[in-house]
């Protein structure tokens, strides 16, 4: 049962928004037509929290009011061919707002829920210090860009950036002025790369980036670019803190699982650690780097 509703909410997730709105209102309208062509004694509004909920969650607010407004408006005919001709007005008053409490707060609880698992969400795929990808959901978010390259045939690259002598600097400092190097650190990373490309925290002072449908040229642009902006900022916190970045670039043809890329980038990155540290190591599988080695 919770496979079938994890499927489904994959589905509605990942559909196009004109085919949630058609399915949505094509379902409220099959409950409204069946609404006006049942007797009226078949009470049908109860139906109408399965549409509600889906447009609450998938649709938008627009879709959330016009769907409130088909079920109510059917709802209430309904109730009028029910109550009895000589039925004093305050009945049917009182039978209408009881109708619009119950759609109305059934959507707003829909919504809060929503956006409380938006949140909560959110916060499971998110760095608390930084912002940026937690190592769960960096990998996996990876392991799909590196699936994504190869059906477009295109190489990527991936990095790790461990930061020298990071423990020093808590040591000496505390680890406020840790804290604060770590934020900066995730800033500088999102500034030095474009928009489309994927940064992490995998944990302590270890980050990851992943550069999607990207030439071997431009990755050692971007990664040279990085190691230079991380020198310069490192060094307004501490002059004993560099950066030591791994990446190895892999060609259309071999789809790697995304721990053994990480196991190879890693291993790089701790060779630019034995080789003094404060340095870049990049490789290439499966092709030729552009200008390859260590700097």
């Amino acid at each position: 049962m919770v496979l079938h509703i994890g499927y489904w909410h994959r589905w509605m997730a990942s559909a196009p928004a004109s085919r949630k709105r058609a399915l949505v209102l094509t379902m409220a309208l099959l409950i409204a037509w069946g609404d006006f062509v049942i007797p009226a004694y078949i009470y049908m509004a109860g139906f109408y929290f399965l549409p509600i909920y889906l447009a609450v969650w998938y649709g938008g607010l627009g879709l959330t009011f016009a769907i409130l407004a088909i079920a109510i408006f059917t709802s209430m005919h309904n109730l009028t061919r029910l109550l009895p001709v000589d039925a004093p007005l305050w009945h049917a008053a009182l039978a209408y707002c009881s109708l619009l409490i119950v759609f109305a707060s059934f959507a707003s609880l829909m919504q809060f829920l929503h956006k409380l698992m938006e949140r909560v969400e959110l916060e499971s795929q998110t760095d608390a210090l930084t912002g940026l990808c937690n190592r769960r959901h960096f990998l996996n978010t990876a392991q799909f860009e590196i699936y994504r390259c190869q059906r477009a045939a295109q190489d990527y690259t991936f990095a790790m950036i461990d930061l020298d002598n990071f423990k020093q600097l808590n040591d000496a400092q505390g680890h406020a002025a840790g804290d604060a190097l770590l934020l900066a650190v995730s800033r500088c990373m999102v500034a030095a790369v474009r928009s489309s490309d994927l940064v992490g925290r995998l944990g302590g002072d270890e980050f990851a980036v992943v550069l999607p449908e990207t030439s071997q040229a431009l990755a050692e642009e971007v990664l040279n670019r990085l190691h230079s902006n991380l020198r310069t900022l490192v060094q307004t916190f501490d002059c004993s803190v560099t950066a030591s970045i791994g990446a190895i670039t892999v060609a259309p043809g071999d789809v790697p699982a995304i721990g053994k890329v990480c196991e190879q980038a890693d291993a790089l990155m701790y060779a630019v650690k034995g080789r003094g540290k404060d340095g870049v190591f990049r490789t290439c599988k499966n092709s030729v780097c552009a200008g390859p080695g260590f700097s």
